[in-house]
């Protein structure tokens, strides 16, 4: 079963609602539905359902704002859950993926894009219960367990996966990279770095000192707040 938010205007919504479950009526599956009209309801919903699948947001919907930044507030309450902008203005359409896991989609084409968000959801959910990382390094095809990985880090134009038993360098970028990590475990805490919170051994203001004792990772300043709520929902699940 698929857990649901949608998020929107009263009318908009409530036709959201009716092709989400005309959907699921006709592909056979099971959808949980919620539907919230007001923002701090919204996120404290989102706090309290972390393993929710997928949020419908219309990204018109506040008075003060155009939605991307209730979107990063949900990306840190629950990082794994999709993001499904509905709008009926194209401008919109490269501003969203400033959010993490998002997708834009114009409302009257709600309907038929629904195939793809869900297969979508299908492929990531399965990638993450696995646990694996696919990536190609130097015309090979490799697949690395997530708790293999300590961190990530990009200079010039090379990336290097630190493992606990070996450095592995790739030309992928850490934008790429991240969309494959799984988001409760991972924090892209600097420009440069990416960080597996399972090698963590001590978190402060300015970096991470990992379980090994020598590897200190930064953490930029703009990145704290959010790579510290994000701790604090991997700590509340995995510790």
């Amino acid at each position: 079963m698929f857990q649901i938010v949608v998020f929107d205007e009263k009318g908009s919504g409530e036709r959201t609602r009716k092709i989400l479950e005309q959907y699921a009526h006709r592909n056979h599956m099971s959808f949980q539905i919620e539907m919230i009209f007001e923002e701090t309801k919204l996120l404290k919903y989102v706090e309290e359902h972390q393993d929710l699948d997928v949020a419908f947001l219309g990204i018109s919907i506040q008075e003060n704002g155009d939605g991307i930044d209730l979107a990063r507030k949900i990306n840190i309450f629950a990082p794994r859950v999709a993001i499904v902008f509905l709008t009926g203005y194209t401008s919109y359409a490269t501003e969203v993926y400033e959010a993490r896991h998002s997708q834009f989609v114009k409302r009257e084409d709600l309907g038929q894009s629904l195939v793809s968000i869900f297969s979508r959801l299908h492929s990531e959910t399965a990638r993450r219960r696995r646990g694996f990382v696919h990536i190609h390094a130097k015309g090979k095809e490799l697949i690395i367990r997530e708790e293999e990985i300590l961190y990530i880090e990009r200079n010039g134009r090379t990336t290097r996966i630190h493992c606990k038993k070996e450095m592995i360098d790739i030309s992928e970028k850490l934008s790429e990279l991240e969309k494959k990590l799984n988001p409760i475990i991972f924090v892209r805490c600097h420009n440069s770095f990416i960080v597996n919170f399972m090698a963590v051994r001590e978190f402060t203001r300015t970096d991470f000192v990992l379980n090994d004792e020598v590897s200190i990772i930064p953490i930029s300043r703009y990145k704290l707040n959010e790579t510290r709520e994000r701790f604090l929902v991997w700590s509340k699940q995995y510790v």
